[in-house]
Order: C-alpha cells, then structure tokens, then sequence
C-alpha cells in the first residue's frame, strides 16, 4: 500500500490548459475561489503549493479540466463501486450505493468514500446507472462546520449536471437522494469489513500505478493517444457513457454548468481571424484558409462548454445554441460554422475579411495615432 501510494502522482495543473494561459483576458478564478487551502495561485496560470489536501473541488470545478488525480479518477471510483454490486443472478432488491464524504457516517455494506462530495462528478452518477444501480444516497457531514464547505456549491453544479444528462438519456430509473448523517468518534470495523476495505483500497492503489506506468510506456514508444484525450479526458469519459444510453431527441435549454455545447457564429460578424480556434483547449473549433475564404468548422463531441471561444471573439460574433441535446455529445463529426470571403491588407498585407475596409485593425490604430501625431505637431 505504501508503495502505490508513493508512486502515485498528487493533483497536478496543466496550465496550458488554463483560460486565463490560453487568453490573458479571462478573469476566470474557479480554481483559486473554490480551494480551501488557498493552495493554488494563478499568475496567469495555476501552481499548486505543497498546502494542497487533494480535496478534488479544482478538478470539478475547472471548465477546461486544467486540474487532474491519476491516483483517484472517475474510472477508479466506478471500478470501486462496481465491486460492490453482486453477480447479476444473485442480485436482490434494489441496489443501492452510498457515497460518503469524510465526516460522513457511511454504511458497511457498500459505501465509497471521497474528501468532499464537491468531488463527485456527472461521470459516477451517470456511470453508476449504467452499472446497474438503482439508487445513489450522497451522505454529508455537517458542511457549515468544514473547513470544505465551498464544495457544496461545486456538488449542486454536479448534481444539475447528472440530472439533466440522464434526463437527456432517457429514463434511467436511478435515484439520487442526499443525506446528512455526521460521522461517528468511534467507529471499530468488524474484521472482515476491515480487510475488505483494505483490499478494495489497496486495487484501486495498483490500478492507478499501472495506468501511470501504462502512459509513460506508450510516451517512450511514441504511441500516445489522441491530443484530445489528453486535453479533456473526464469529458471523454463522459461521453463514452452518454453514447451507451439510447438514443432520444429530447433537447434541453442550455446553461452555463452544463458538461457540452453548441456553437453558433453570425457569419455576418465573423472576421476569420482563427482566435477562437486557438484559444479553444480541445480542438472542438478548427480554422484553415479555403480558396480565398476562411472556414471555421466545429466537432460537437469535443466542446466542453468553457465559453472561452465566445470570451475571445473580437467581433462577439459566437453564441451557443439554446437547446442542447444528446446527439451533440456524441456527435464526432466536423460542421461549417462561417465561411469568410478573405482578402489583403492595403498596408501590411496581412488577410482581412473582404469588404469596405482596407485596413487591418492593427493598420487602423497606426494610422490614427499618426493623424493624432500630426495634429499636435499642427498645434506647435
């Protein structure tokens, strides 16, 4: 056990992923604002203090998963609350599984425990209907009382974000139920409830190990996986375990906490510039040059709703579409957002949008600054 744990990594940031690294604009503090231990800076990008408890509440709150655990993931926790299910023959009754966070008092038959129950994401609520669950109680220690009550604002986005994908998937039948029930001072485990926690433990320690060797030894063979997947790898969870619900053509309205999303440009306003193609963490929008025009296309099943396409836009010529479905999760195929008819600058050459102007933005401040220069040399 001590071995896993030491060969595991910690929580570590990826700060080319940060929307305050990828545009420095963005006033983004989700990560600073919900951290308990004041443990992470942002100038501009996140570090991370040695002050770091590995609460998890970055990881979930983060809109462009800069924050990761590979010592604890959603897969691990799934795995963990799959042991606890029975053999299909054998099952009885409803199934249900407790999640507890450390001040809880969780049952002995099948409970989870995390360091706040801010860390529980859309990815075990989704994972564990899948599983075969049919019920989910959430079991919470007093929270005005914890040095991590910020995590009860990251677990209600959580629980919006669970109860309008299995909404979108069709009828689950899983039940989500939260409940406070303060851990008890003395807690003494029977003996075979005390070596199971340990083996359960002690897997999901090895599984981690394995995983991270796994990751270097297909770095040094150069047979890493898609950029994409590393960019956002809870999403790509997620969205596996959406594409194994049926399919349905009921939509939602769409809402900034929500785990995906649809872009829509005003071809109008577009200037092709390619800025939201390259502040865009996953590659979700693309921009190439087209026979003299600019296209911006977009792959639905990459965006993870950051909004850090449409804070970037100079032009604020990106929306996102009102409703939101369950086809656009799974939707892996590329779609014209603009196509921009391009031309050259008269000044410096640089393409532009064709139209009345000649200039490019750049151009155009020169050249005001020089009409300003003049006027006061005019003056004396």
């Amino acid at each position: 056990m001590g071995l896993a744990l030491s060969s595991t990594p910690r929580t570590r940031a990826a700060p080319e992923l940060c929307k305050r690294v990828r545009f420095r604009k963005s006033t983004c503090r989700a990560c600073a604002d919900v951290c308990p231990e004041n443990a992470i800076s942002l100038d501009p990008g996140p570090t991370i203090s040695g002050r770091c408890s590995d609460c998890g509440l970055c990881e979930i709150a983060c809109p462009t998963e800069v924050f990761r655990n590979e010592r604890r993931t959603d897969e691990h926790i799934l795995a963990e609350a799959a042991s606890f299910l029975p053999p299909a023959p054998r099952r009885r009754g409803a199934q249900v599984l407790s999640v507890g966070c450390d001040q809880a008092q969780l049952p002995r038959e099948a409970g989870i425990r995390l360091p706040c129950l801010g860390r529980l994401s859309e990815n075990i609520i989704l994972g564990a209907a899948l599983l075969g669950f049919d019920e989910v109680v959430l079991i919470k220690g007093r929270c005005t009382e914890c040095c991590w009550k910020q995590g009860e604002e990251v677990l209600a986005h959580s629980l919006n974000r669970s109860r309008a994908s299995l909404e979108l998937g069709g009828d689950t039948g899983i039940s989500i139920r939260l409940e406070e029930r303060e851990r008890s001072r003395e807690c003494v485990l029977p003996r075979r409830e005390l070596f199971a926690r340990l083996g359960r433990g002690l897997r999901t320690q090895v599984a981690a190990v394995l995983q991270q060797q796994d990751q270097a030894i297909r770095g040094a063979l150069g047979n890493e996986l898609e950029g994409e997947a590393d960019a956002a790898p809870r999403w790509k969870h997620l969205r596996t375990l959406l594409g194994q619900l049926p399919p349905t053509i009921a939509a939602a309205p769409h809402e900034d906490w929500f785990p995906w999303a649809t872009v829509v440009i005003d071809d109008a306003r577009c200037s092709g510039c390619g800025i939201c193609a390259h502040v865009c963490p996953t590659g979700a929008i693309a921009h190439e040059e087209q026979s003299g025009c600019a296209v911006v296309d977009f792959r639905p099943s990459w965006c993870t709703n950051c909004d850090l396409c449409r804070e970037a836009c100079p032009e604020g010529a990106i929306r996102f579409a009102e409703q939101v479905a369950l086809a656009d999760a799974v939707d892996d195929e590329r779609h014209v957002l603009a196509r921009v008819g391009m031309s050259e600058c008269h000044a410096c050459g640089t393409t532009i949008r064709a139209g009345n102007k000649k200039l490019c933005p750049t151009c155009e401040k020169r050249q005001v600054l020089l009409v300003n220069v003049d006027l006061q040399r005019g003056r004396g």
